[in-house]
């Protein structure tokens, strides 16, 4: 059986419960009525190193430990994705702070974003023509020849190789990691 930990008894470092994070919705809400607020991250606002020292010091010493006020980190967009902001939420008083508008900044990429960016590029001339020029064997490109597999997500690479100016990326994707894996040994054989 879980126990439910007081507002006392919660650590400053903890992650954010549920119902903090639907206090920090509701709060965000309640500041723009008349937007709508697209979310794109709740989550703790560490404390500065200030606050944290003196509690894990008398937490260490299993001595009382000082009040370190626990905040929620939050970066949404108004309305259309155009206006990206982000600001801090004091979660006993519902204070926000640390507000700031992010121009010319884009949040982290979600599932449906992704989609609209793999899409784009594959309809991208430019991107078509560097695919050309790649000359994929046909075993390697899917759906009658054409490549339709075009991975739009941010999160680094497996390994990348060089080619004169051009470095391939190989991604987490295993449809493009086994394709460029088959296009390197076919050359390498050669």
């Amino acid at each position: 059986m879980l126990l439910k930990k007081t507002t006392e008894e919660v650590h400053p470092l903890d992650p954010l419960s549920p119902s903090e994070i639907s206090s920090v919705a509701e709060v965000l809400r309640a500041t723009f009525p008349a937007n709508q607020v697209i979310f794109r991250v709740i989550t703790l606002a560490e404390p500065p190193k200030a606050l944290l020292v003196p509690y894990l010091s008398a937490e260490r010493a299993n001595l009382p430990r000082p009040v370190v006020p626990r905040k929620a980190f939050c970066q949404y967009y108004l309305d259309d994705r155009q206006q990206f902001r982000q600001l801090e939420i004091d979660l006993a008083t519902k204070e926000l702070s640390a507000r700031e508008a992010l121009p010319g900044k884009h949040s982290y990429t979600d599932a449906e974003e992704g989609v609209r960016a793999e899409a784009a590029c594959l309809a991208d001339l430019k991107v078509q023509d560097a695919i050309k020029q790649l000359d994929l064997p046909e075993k390697c490109r899917c759906c009658g020849g054409a490549v339709d597999v075009c991975t739009g997500w941010a999160g680094g690479y497996v390994a990348a190789h060089h080619y004169g100016k051009i470095e391939i990326l190989l991604p987490r994707s295993s449809v493009w990691s086994a394709c460029v894996r088959d296009v390197m040994n076919e050359r390498n054989a050669d």
